[in-house]
């Protein structure tokens, strides 16, 4: 399993609040209030789509130790007093609750990558975007023996341009959910009248 450079971590950490400015750089949008036991949100795991890409590149199993994570937020708090300047939240506290909601979201991601029905399920109340932006950070993710994840169908390419709030711009695919058709066979007698019709109607010779 790729192991995560705790270094270069804290790097493009940093990298990434001095794109994104201290007031976007981790608002997790419907994340802050979705706990790990929880079902996969993709709309959500979408809207954090350049955070998750970030920290993939450095820890591509999705595995961040939680200690490892909050230590490296509490450091970017005293750098820049920005990201918690609207918390009420102590410094502290802020860099413990942000690490937990990154921890989940990584989690959810391998939920999903490791569990295609719970993929299906994702998709069943996802929009086309969103599958395709989480599809996309699945693929990210390192892990042996497991094959290229993918819920997408060849004939139903999709060009979608995105962004953070949404989801990045990638041609990809996307599988619909398959219809469903109740189908009802009736046995015929040598009349093309149904039996049960013929048990009860049908004069016997």
């Amino acid at each position: 399993m790729p192991e995560m450079d705790s270094i270069e971590l804290m790097v493009v950490l940093d990298n990434f609040v001095k794109a994104n400015g201290v007031k976007q750089a981790f608002s997790f949008g419907t994340y802050d209030v979705i706990g790990r036991s929880q079902a996969v949100y993709a709309g959500g795991l979408a809207e954090n789509y350049d955070l998750l890409e970030t920290i993939l590149s450095v820890a591509p199993a999705g595995e961040v130790k939680a200690s490892v994570l909050r230590g490296h937020l509490v450091k970017l708090a005293l750098k820049y007093d920005g990201l918690t300047k609207n918390s009420p939240l102590s410094k502290d506290l802020w860099a413990g609750k942000a690490a937990d909601t990154i921890s989940t979201m990584l989690a959810h991601l391998r939920r999903v990558r490791l569990d295609i029905i719970r993929a299906k399920q994702m998709q069943h109340k996802a929009t086309d975007a969103d599958v395709i932006a989480v599809e996309k950070l699945c693929n990210l993710l390192e892990l042996p023996d497991v094959p290229a994840f993918e819920l997408s169908s060849p004939s139903d390419c999709t060009s979608v341009v995105g962004s953070r709030a949404s989801s990045p711009g990638r041609d990809t695919c996307f599988y619909p959910a398959p219809s469903r058709k109740l189908q009802r066979e009736v046995s015929l007698d040598d009349h093309g009248y149904p039996y049960l019709f013929v048990q009860l109607c049908w004069p016997s010779e």
